[in-house]
């Protein structure tokens, strides 16, 4: 299949889950909502997403219960010659999970990252999908954290960054929940979905607020993609967010490293740089937010960085570099 047809089915997947979702995503933010979005989304359009994602067609065309029994029955002779055989495993795990046997889909699913060592971006995020398929709440967690080892792989991996931003919601991870949903806002997706997302940052950054009004600040970080591919010879690049006195600029009150591209964190006393600082005594902070291309946070290049001193009192900052 050629790479555009790739993209065409994969931008198709996409808005047909966001149609889905997006009368309900409208609806109010609460924990069981999310559970109940995330549910509804992949019970009603599971099996055009199958298929349009990469499900073996042989597999995603199955008509009956028997058909899918003699797929798996297949599937495990092929897999006894070549225990191997990753698009024989694949193939196994998503037979049953058309099978409704998910126990046996997730050890399939296991065995197949395994053999990838972890490495394989889409696999991870298809293994994510499962888990919030399978409708069981107490699976979140371990598909949350799938989706963030598909974005450390692959940070553009629409799957696991749509996903992930509802898994981050559903578990009041408001600032994780921001920061995937930003970076596929990036990706220009149609206006009334683009809309959408941005309703969603909104509400999920003041929510992140409320987290925050206690003990520290939102800050997000708009980086400037063209720069991000500039920096691609960096390897040990770093992404530094420091809080400090705008009159006593050394040493900083607190820092977060965070990777090179857009992020929204909450940063507070737990990343003071000294035991006792409390950022809530200075009336005026100066945040900063600067790319080192070493990692040594000595290295200091004005033009890879962006700032602003505020009042104590603003919970909420944005910085951009480009």
């Amino acid at each position: 299949m050629s790479s555009t047809l790739i993209f065409i089915f994969i931008t198709m997947v996409f808005v047909a889950v966001l149609m889905v979702a997006i009368p309900l995503l409208k609806k109010d933010t609460k924990k069981t909502s999310y559970i109940i979005i995330l549910t509804f989304i992949f019970f009603s359009v599971s099996a055009p997403i199958y298929y349009l994602i990469g499900f073996p067609q042989s597999i995603s065309l199955l008509e009956n219960q028997s058909e899918i029994d003699r797929t798996i029955e297949g599937l495990k002779v092929r897999l006894s010659e070549d225990p191997e055989d990753l698009d024989a495993l694949r193939a196994l795990a998503n037979s049953y999970v058309l099978k409704n046997s998910l126990e046996n889909a997730f050890l399939s699913f296991e065995k197949l990252i395994s053999l990838e060592n972890y490495e394989n971006p889409n696999t991870l995020a298809d293994y994510g999908e499962i888990m919030v398929n399978s409708g069981d709440p107490s699976y979140l967690n371990q598909a949350d954290r799938l989706f963030e080892r598909s974005l450390q792989i692959d940070d553009l991996n629409t799957k696991a960054l749509f996903l992930g931003g509802l898994t981050a919601a559903t578990m009041e991870k408001w600032s994780v929940a921001v920061k995937r949903w930003q970076v596929l806002l990036e990706q220009s997706p149609p206006e009334e979905i683009k809309n959408t997302l941005e309703n969603k940052i909104t509400e999920w950054t003041n929510l992140s607020l409320n987290d925050a009004e206690a003990d520290g600040y939102s800050v997000n970080v708009a980086i400037d993609s063209n720069l991000i591919a500039s920096l691609v010879d960096y390897p040990e690049k770093v992404l530094y967010i420091i809080v400090r006195d705008p009159n006593n600029k050394r040493p900083p009150l607190a820092v977060v490293r965070e990777e090179v591209k857009t992020t929204s964190i909450i940063i507070n006393n737990s990343n003071a740089m000294m035991s006792g600082i409390d950022l809530k005594r200075f009336n005026r902070l100066e945040i900063v937010g600067r790319i080192s291309l070493s990692g040594d946070p000595m290295d200091i290049k004005e033009n890879l960085s962006d700032s602003v001193i505020i009042d104590s009192s603003v919970k909420s900052i944005s910085l951009k570099i480009k």
